[in-house]
């Protein structure tokens, strides 16, 4: 039995076929689609967008730490283990109002806690916080959007 495929008419890129409901269909032509995806792709760019925070936790110490946990208005991020030297990087978008706190264990399997700033809802900007062993320094660059 031979199979035979459909007729199928390939169209170029530089035109689209759209139909018309008054009649037959008419082409847009890429020097018209352009432009409008173009349009859309800058406004999406410079338009509104949503705050949020760009956290990093950094591990200045000599030796590893592990089980971290960083608590943030209405939520919490958590990393497995952080080598010296090493840093990670979060974004997260505050949605209510309330301290920050990040806890660890240290490479001798003690616990520590340091409590960081206040945030509030609709705030933006860069969060750090540096783990030096049983201590940890933030540092805070935050504004409201």
């Amino acid at each position: 039995m031979k199979y035979s495929a459909p007729n199928v008419r390939l169209r170029p890129w530089s035109s689209l076929e759209a139909e018309s409901p008054a009649g037959p269909p008419r082409r847009l032509r890429l020097a018209t689609v352009l432009p409008m995806v173009a349009a859309a792709a800058w406004a999406s760019l410079i338009g509104c967008h949503s705050p949020y925070v760009a956290m990093t936790v950094h591990n200045a110490g000599a030796q590893p730490v592990s089980l971290i946990e960083v608590d943030y208005p209405d939520a919490s991020f958590g990393i497995d283990a952080l080598a010296a030297g090493a840093s990670y990087r979060y974004s997260f978008q505050i949605l209510g109002s309330g301290p920050t706190k990040i806890s660890w264990t240290d490479a001798s399997r003690k616990s520590h806690a340091s409590a960081g700033p206040e945030l509030q809802e609709g705030q933006q900007g860069t969060l750090r916080a540096t783990l030096n062993g049983k201590t940890a320094i933030w540092q805070a660059s935050i504004r409201s959007h």
